[in-house]
């Protein structure tokens, strides 16, 4: 290598450790968000023009999830606005239900009805949230790393880089809601921020807010970010740098930052949150899962299962628990760790809310049957009044980790590089990323197939698809039957008969159409008898196990025609079009 060369790489390098402003440094991580959303989704999905976006489908909950978020989004963006928020009258007529059991997003729905009023825009703001989504998860784990005294534009490159190519957001792609990691991950960054600091009304308003907004995402993000900002309210008044007095007035408000929306969604009405039921020790972390390797490119060449299976799972529903970090950032993690380890008592005692948080949220992802791997090491039962409320509630428990695995992340991004000179430091950089790059290598092959493979109707054609469609906004109401999950498929999401089911639902949405009946998130369906018709307007009933099945709202019908998997009749006594 010739001296000039030399003193290039030199110059490089020294760029790369030098100590960069924080607009800068986010301004980085956000660009690399954007580039691997382009990479990710390709240019057309990334902003809604793919095809994809007319009948999408999920990595995650297959078809049902994702089309149900766009249902219930349809059905509230055509509606006036009303109080409670988001109570509708359309989906499941007569009785109404409430758009957030459509798991919109809140806040994306709400942004997206105003251009509806406002601007008579009727638009699909889900492309353009995921892509928002993989940029701010890049720009809040770089403010961690800042936190965390990671100031250099290296530091920014690998937060930028890890936090958009995380396994655990990508594994996410068809709950929409949940891509939102940059929630808890900024409520860190805000931990790290506030703790040399006098913890004062602005630094309050800050993890109130942030708890605010990821209540208008997910609940369970609200809980995350919750339980963090609690920390930093705790850690501040056990530093004697807020009064117990406004500490618990802080810890008061970060509770009404979740209740009061819910109030304001309308969830306490009719139906509610303590209706919720289910075993939590079910859709748990299982205890390898944030370092085995899942769905990893760097071992496809084995062929082995134990190495590239989509999750590691004890339980059916541990898929909910696939926390796996990524090859490059377990090597960073791995290479901070002897350093960390040393001080790890001095941590503790400065940190000990956080250390809570970190272990209440770590036990609660594991549920109370813990297993490693296969193998089930601790089973005991938890309080009675827990197991009925919270932890029945928060079945998904194996989502809780989130937190953890971030900040795990981020302390090896801030901390792995500075072990080395800068010349190996810049290495090991290049070689976590390359790392990480090959490891979800298999994400990015399952986007680019769903990307590229053409929407296809469950009702064959697009000329079928179209005719059932506009006999629905012709008639302004709709019944399908069976409705999903009521047919002899069960609740196998992927059967043609849900996926049908939950297609006519997405076409009465689009047509602010009534509908019996309907799929709602978090509410098992009540299959023991048949939806009723009323002025059903056009019955759409599938063909299950070979046979039309039955339904009385068909006895009287003007006109019926056939598709592949249904007969599609308009009934006589069709109502006029609710407004």
């Amino acid at each position: 290598m010739s001296e000039t060369e030399r003193i290039g790489g030199a110059r490089i390098t020294a760029s790369l450790l030098a100590e960069r402003r924080a607009g800068v440094a986010i301004a980085i991580a956000l660009c690399l968000g954007l580039g691997y959303a382009l990479v990710l989704l390709g240019p057309a999905g990334a902003f809604g023009a793919a095809p994809f976006w007319a009948l999408p489908r999920g990595l995650i909950g297959g078809a049902l999830d994702i089309r149900n978020t766009l249902a219930g989004y349809w059905w509230f963006v055509q509606e006036g606005w009303r109080w409670p928020l988001f109570a509708l009258s359309n989906p499941d007529w007569p009785r109404g239900a409430n758009a957030e059991l459509f798991d919109i997003v809140p806040v994306v729905a709400i942004l997206g009805k105003l251009l509806h009023t406002g601007l008579a825009l009727k638009v699909n703001p889900y492309p353009c949230w995921v892509t928002f989504c993989l940029m701010m998860n890049a720009a809040s784990l770089a403010a961690l790393v800042r936190g965390l005294g990671q100031r250099s534009a290296l530091g920014a490159v690998l937060a930028g880089a890890f936090g958009a190519m995380a396994p655990v957001v990508q594994h996410r792609f068809g709950h929409l809601s949940l891509m939102a990691h940059w929630l808890p991950v900024l409520a860190l960054a805000l931990y790290c921020h506030a703790k040399p600091r006098r913890f004062d009304a602005r630094a309050t308003a800050g993890v109130v807010g942030l708890c605010l907004l990821a209540s208008f995402v997910h609940l369970y993000l609200y809980v995350m970010t919750a339980a963090i900002a609690a920390a930093a309210v705790l850690q501040a008044m056990l530093d004697r740098r807020l009064s117990p007095v406004r500490g618990v007035f802080a810890v008061v408000l970060l509770v009404l930052a979740g209740i009061v929306p819910l109030w304001a969604f309308g969830l306490f009405e009719g139906w509610n949150l303590a209706g919720v039921s289910g075993d939590f020790s079910r859709y748990s972390m299982n205890l390898v899962s944030p370092f085995w390797p899942q769905s990893s490119g760097l071992f496809g060449w084995t062929g082995s299962y134990w190495l590239t299976r989509g999750s590691i799972g004890a339980t059916p529903g541990q898929y909910e628990g696939f926390d796996y970090l990524g090859a490059g950032a377990l090597l960073l993690i791995l290479l901070a760790l002897p350093a960390e380890a040393c001080r790890l008592g001095a941590a503790l005692s400065r940190h000990t809310a956080l250390a809570i948080a970190f272990a209440v949220l770590t036990a609660w992802a594991l549920s109370n049957r813990i297993y490693f791997g296969p193998y089930l090491l601790v089973s005991y039962q938890p309080p009675q009044f827990l197991a009925d409320t919270v932890l029945s509630w928060f079945r998904s428990c194996g989502r809780f980790f989130w937190p953890v695995g971030w900040f795990l992340v981020g302390l090896g991004i801030a901390r792995a590089p500075a072990r080395f000179r800068p010349a190996p430091a810049v290495a090991i950089a290049a070689l976590a990323l390359l790392l990480q790059w090959t490891d979800v290598a298999p994400w990015r092959a399952r986007f680019a197939t769903l990307f590229a493979t053409p929407p296809v109707s469950a009702f064959g054609t697009p000329a079928d698809a179209m005719r059932v469609a506009r006999a629905i906004e012709a008639a302004g109401a709709v019944v399908v039957v069976p409705p999903v999950f009521c047919s002899s498929a069960g609740a196998d999401y992927d059967s043609p008969l849900n996926v049908a089911a939950l297609e006519v639902q997405l076409m009465a949405a689009r047509a602010n159409a009534r509908m019996p009946s309907v799929y709602l998130s978090r509410v098992p369906p009540d299959c023991g008898k048949p939806p009723a018709p009323g002025n059903a307007g056009v019955v759409v009933a599938l063909k299950d196990k070979g046979r039309m099945a039955q339904s009385q709202a068909a006895e009287d019908t003007s006109a019926c025609f056939d598709v592949p998997i249904a007969r599609v009749c308009s009934t006589a006594g069709a109502a006029p079009r609710a407004p």
